[in-house]
């Protein structure tokens, strides 16, 4: 089975700041990029050189999204792209890519982001433990549980959890926790 990593990201006012300083922590060029996620109400008129999906403003529909995307990555459909979030704060950029990224460009990744599927809000957290212990062969029991908000950003949700991983050094799961997704992204440091 493949993977997906995070090469890099950032914060910034404006969307242009917040790829270029994406870009910039990676060591990666803007040329190397194949594809850019938009989560929020955004005109990509930055980037036009590359192919732009546009994604719903809802924490559901981001967290969706960002599984989507990491899915396209393990696949080997998409080697490097960005996955912005634009909101009243600003913009979160994330810097994404396939294991033939890091050979192709030698680009350390950072994290790896590995999603863990949807499950019934009520038995979310004992299902994305189950899948996260088959996905690293080990217990993850005691491992750290942590809720995105909307008020958060998903983005930043993976932040604070990849900050907690790099603290405990303990992979952490990610939750979605509305009515209707459930979903669940295990975050590891590398």
């Amino acid at each position: 089975m493949s993977e997906a990593y995070l090469f890099g990201w950032a914060e910034a006012s404006s969307p242009r700041q917040a790829w270029e300083g994406a870009l910039k922590q990676a060591f990666a060029r803007p040329a190397w990029l194949q594809v850019a996620h938009w989560l929020g109400e955004v005109h990509p008129e930055e980037l036009e050189a590359i192919p732009h999906y546009l994604w719903g403003a809802g924490l559901p529909q981001m967290h969706l999204a960002l599984h989507a995307v990491l899915r396209s990555l393990r696949e080997g459909e998409v080697d490097l792209c960005l996955f912005l979030e634009v909101d009243a704060r600003g913009t979160a950029a994330f810097l994404l890519g396939s294991p033939q990224a890091v050979g192709r460009w030698n680009l350390p990744p950072h994290a790896r982001l590995t999603p863990l599927g949807g499950s019934l809000p009520d038995a979310l957290e004992a299902a994305a433990r189950q899948r996260a212990q088959a996905w690293l062969g080990e217990d993850v029991s005691a491992g750290e549980v942590l809720s995105a908000s909307p008020a958060e950003g998903l983005l930043r949700g993976i932040l604070r959890g990849l900050a907690q991983v790099r603290q405990s050094s303990q992979p952490v799961i990610l939750l979605s926790c509305d009515r209707w997704s459930g979903l669940a992204t295990l975050i590891e440091a590398l």
